[in-house]
């Protein structure tokens, strides 16, 4: 009786190279607000997805609320992180030299090609935090020129208090403002949500812009915006059975002269 063995040939291979990958991505951008005289906290989610140690550097840009002068700049460095390891950054900011008021903030990091808006509120002390959120403008992505379009913009409130909010926005057209949109002021819940709606009839074809924020509590959402594309206005087909009964009644007429010929 004869024994079969298998045999298994394993080969591995070991390739050693010095060629150093420099990359990093970042997964969270946060920023926490606080009373004045504490700290501005902003915290990141970094991962090396290089093979060589690295340092993460943030460079942050300060902005006022209308995000139009800039404050103040800062530069942040962190202690090294290890290839292909995930960690949690954060970087305090002193509010000392910052007002009571809403800042916008310009988050960068170099090394990774990654850079975020972020906003915060420097707080009277004891002060409740409003905080809001514009989820979304949203309307029909096609319509037709001379078809009125419902547009809603989506607020949600996401602060310690309930607040009095209001859209204001545009529709715009080839970078023409052809409509702006205002609504009244609401009042929207600790945790509720407020949709503001409008009405829009597009007299030309096209493609169509409509972008806005809201306002509540002396401060203001990110901007949202959202598109919609015109179509010429679409064929009537009541006329367009007009159209088909006189070439018929044309048709027959032509037969009936013929036969009478």
């Amino acid at each position: 009786m004869g024994i079969i063995k298998g045999v298994l040939d394993v080969f591995v291979t070991v390739e050693i190279t010095d060629l150093e990958v420099v990359k990093c991505s970042i997964k969270e951008w946060n920023a926490y607000s606080s009373e004045k005289g504490e700290d501005i906290v902003f915290d990141i989610l970094y991962h090396n997805d290089g093979n060589v140690r690295l340092k993460p550097k943030m460079e942050a840009r300060i902005w006022d609320q209308e995000q139009i002068s800039q404050i103040l700049s800062k530069e942040f460095v962190e202690n090294d992180i290890l290839p292909t390891k995930e960690q949690r950054l954060r970087f305090y900011l002193p509010t000392n030299d910052l007002e009571i008021n809403q800042y916008f903030a310009d988050l960068n990091f170099p090394d990774c090609f990654a850079s975020s808006v972020v906003t915060f509120d420097v707080l009277e002390p004891g002060t409740l935090r409003a905080n809001g959120i514009l989820n979304r403008i949203s309307t029909l992505p096609w319509s037709y020129a001379g078809d009125t379009v419902l547009i809603t913009a989506n607020f949600q409130n996401v602060g310690e208090k309930g607040v009095d909010s209001q859209f204001k926005g545009r529709i715009t057209k080839d970078n023409k403002i052809i409509q702006i949109l205002e609504s009244e002021k609401l009042e929207t819940l600790k945790g509720d949500t407020t949709n503001f709606t409008f009405y829009f009839t597009p007299k030309n074809k096209g493609k169509y812009v409509i972008s806005g924020r809201v306002f509540y509590d002396k401060k203001r959402t990110f901007e949202s915006s959202t598109t919609i594309n015109i179509l010429s206005k679409k064929f009537d087909m009541s006329s367009a059975m007009w159209i088909i009964y006189l070439i018929l009644m044309i048709l027959v007429l032509l037969l009936l002269i013929r036969r009478l010929e």
